[in-house]
């Protein structure tokens, strides 16, 4: 069993204010090392953005690791099935974030056994890349079938030409560029809307992405916490600041090309199951 380190605010605010969504932030030790602000408040961002189209809707989260943004989702939505490969994180997230229509369970993204148009919107951050390239097709099949008529599915991944140049991170197996991605997207969502996050990010920070890239996770390993956070700091200024300042800079915005994505580090889409 784990252990609750505080406790998680049961009932949010109207607009998720930043003392509740700092609240309900995982455990240091939990991966992705969210205890990271720039990190965290770019996940959320996310989620607070998904949240607006998964109001009163019966919803699934695939991917949904140590699960606070399942947690976010489900005080917007009628109901949440939140689902990860990994045993460990869902375990954390079913003790962690308990709210009566927010379910848990461990099963793959590419089989999960459940009914077939059981969900009207699903999301899906940050796991297509985790997918293997031969596996990516039947992964939007799955997300496809679990959807019902008109529902939507809300997913992000990096965007390779950029992403590549800031980190190289352990188990991305399916970086993909934005065309290359959205033509796969197009072929099983007709309908698909293109979103993106963190734009520009790479040209603003460029000395400290330069500097932290190929060595990001082994720096956080062996220097003393408070060297990278001024050294973060100095070079990029713009990964510091309240929870209020760092959402303002994160949130997603629509585009009207795909060209809009290119300098962008996070590529979304929402896309609609034909009727």
């Amino acid at each position: 069993m784990f252990s609750l380190k505080q406790t998680v605010p049961q009932n949010s605010p109207p607009l998720f204010d930043g003392n509740w969504l700092l609240a309900i932030r995982p455990d240091g030790g939990q991966r992705h090392n969210l205890r990271d602000d720039y990190t965290y408040c770019g996940y959320i961002a996310l989620y607070l953005f998904a949240a607006k189209y998964c109001r009163n809707r019966r919803v699934l989260e695939v991917g949904c690791g140590c699960g606070f943004g399942s947690y976010l989702l489900a005080h917007a939505a009628e109901r949440v099935i939140a689902l990860d490969v990994n045993a460990g994180d869902v375990s954390y997230a079913a003790n962690r974030y308990r709210k009566t229509n927010l379910h848990f369970l461990t099963a793959d993204a590419r089989q999960t056994g459940l009914a077939d148009d059981s969900f009207e919107a699903i999301v899906s951050f940050e796991t297509f890349e985790h997918i293997p390239p031969l596996d990516a097709k039947n992964f939007l099949l799955e997300l496809r079938r679990l959807l019902k008529p008109a529902g939507q599915l809300i997913l992000s991944t990096p965007n390779r030409d950029v992403y590549n140049k800031i980190s190289h991170t352990p188990g991305h197996v399916n970086e993909m560029t934005v065309d290359g991605w959205f033509d796969l997207l197009r072929i099983l969502f007709p309908h698909c809307t293109p979103f993106y996050q963190r734009k520009g990010e790479l040209e603003k920070q460029k000395r400290f992405h330069q500097l932290t890239a190929c060595d990001r996770y082994k720096l956080r390993q062996w220097l003393p916490r408070g060297f990278l956070t001024w050294f973060r700091n100095r070079l990029a200024p713009d990964r510091a600041g309240s929870i209020d300042a760092l959402l303002e800079r994160l949130q997603v915005h629509p585009a009207v090309k795909l060209a809009e994505l290119e300098n962008a580090v996070i590529q979304l889409a929402i896309c609609k199951k034909d009727t």
